[in-house]
């Protein structure tokens, strides 16, 4: 007797293939004057920083905000003058325990305050 398997489900493989995608590599995380709490993994910017623009930051803590992250973090920029994490301002703070920072371009800084 030959066992048949069901065939998975369209939107069931479409889902579990963009969760994964997007554990993989996540953006920017920006705390404007709040907390956040990334989650552990990669974070990566391949944005220049331009005056009014700081897109290219991986970690960006403003206006009295912080960073703590879960658990280790990997912070990769390939902009100019990006900073893979950067605190700006009175009472700005990140808090980085483990990991690495990776950082290309011109005027590009590992930590930034």
């Amino acid at each position: 007797m030959r066992r048949v398997l069901p065939r998975p489900h369209l939107l069931a493989v479409g889902l579990s293939a963009a969760l994964a995608s997007s554990v993989a590599m996540a953006q920017q995380v920006i705390a404007d004057g709040d907390e956040q709490n990334p989650a552990a993994g990669d974070y990566r910017t391949t944005d220049p920083v331009e005056p009014g623009n700081p897109g290219g930051h991986a970690f960006l803590a403003i206006n009295g905000g912080s960073l703590i992250p879960t658990g280790p973090v990997n912070l990769i920029t390939e902009g100019l003058r990006a900073a893979a994490a950067r605190a700006e301002g009175a009472g700005s703070r990140i808090e980085l325990q483990a990991g690495s920072v990776l950082t290309s371009g011109y005027g590009a800084a590992g930590l930034s305050a």
